[in-house]
């Protein structure tokens, strides 16, 4: 009896702690996510995304960052914050939810990968090349990237399921088995490996374009484009490279997560660890809408211009 009492008390505290993460973090998280993801879309679009389209893959990127707010965070916050649950009953909108979820989770960092390809493009020494960033490869590949994914995920509306989480518990989850361990390493590689190692190389690739732009700006033309940049593709750099930083840190707490349930997964284990799991799991899923949420206030503290043109919304 003295033994199992600490290990209850941790489980206890740690329920605690997930029930008043969501029941007051989780409105928290939201409403500043709404506001965050609409004035960054205002601003964006006073720049005018016709002179920099790589504005049009960071709106592309709120819009959906709005949806996943409401259609997966709202939802889990409700679940786990409040003890409601919207589709225990109702498996049509269980499909739905579990397929936004999805959808959204990867159309984010989609679009992150679209931003950093357009400023290689953009950032390039070559003139033919910098012509290929335009507005309407940008809408193109934004519009045929959604088709692609919307398509792509659509396996989440037939393979997903109400199930039992704790007693007289249930809520949406994908289907257990075969199915969920193939979802759990598809998240793992493409949005746990695949996609950091893309951003991190894009965005590397046109930190060093600006740098070879610099070290040749003797010569008039190029000087010429180095101007051209600081007024266009300069501005933009910093806020890329702190969004991809913000996602790539907390898209790595989620992959270490999913590493360890991926070993562990024919274990023996008793109920004070698979409740210890089942609150990191929920903290790791609470980190990963971080990024979703705070884009605008990280904005704010990277970029001057954007304080500038936030103020001049308000005023």
């Amino acid at each position: 009896m003295n033994i199992s009492l600490p290990s209850d008390f941790t489980v206890s505290t740690l329920q605690s702690i997930l029930d008043n993460l969501y029941q007051y973090g989780g409105p928290i998280l939201i409403f500043l996510g709404t506001m965050g993801s609409i004035i960054n879309v205002i601003v964006y679009i006073q720049k005018n995304p016709r002179e920099n389209p790589c504005l049009i893959y960071f709106i592309s990127r709120n819009i959906s960052n709005f949806f996943f707010i409401y259609l997966s965070l709202l939802y889990v916050t409700l679940v786990l914050g409040y003890n409601i649950f919207p589709s225990s009953s109702n498996l049509t909108y269980c499909h739905f939810s579990i397929y936004i979820s999805l959808l959204c989770d990867i159309l984010s960092p989609f679009y992150l990968i679209l931003a950093s390809i357009d400023q290689v493009l953009a950032t390039s020494l070559k003139a033919n090349i910098r012509k290929r960033s335009t507005c309407r490869l940008a809408c193109i590949l934004s519009i045929g990237g959604s088709i692609f994914w919307i398509l792509f995920d659509i396996h989440a509306l037939i393979y997903s399921e109400i199930v039992e989480i704790k007693s007289s518990s249930f809520h949406c989850d994908l289907r257990i088995g075969l199915y969920s361990t193939i979802v759990t390493y598809y998240s793992l590689i493409v949005k746990g490996i695949i996609t950091p190692l893309l951003l991190i190389i894009f965005i590397l690739w046109a930190i060093e374009n600006i740098r070879n732009i610099r070290r040749i700006k003797s010569i008039i033309s190029v000087i010429n484009l180095e101007n051209n940049l600081h007024s266009k593709d300069e501005e933009i750099i910093p806020l890329l490279i702190k969004d991809i930083i913000i996602y790539i840190i907390f898209t790595s707490i989620m992959s270490i997560v999913l590493m360890y349930e991926l070993i562990t997964q024919h274990h023996t284990k008793n109920f004070q660890q698979i409740e210890i799991e089942y609150f990191i799991r929920h903290l790791s899923t609470f980190c990963l809408s971080m990024p979703f949420c705070i884009g605008c206030y990280t904005n704010l503290i990277v970029s001057k211009t954007f304080r500038n043109q936030v103020k001049n919304i308000f005023l």
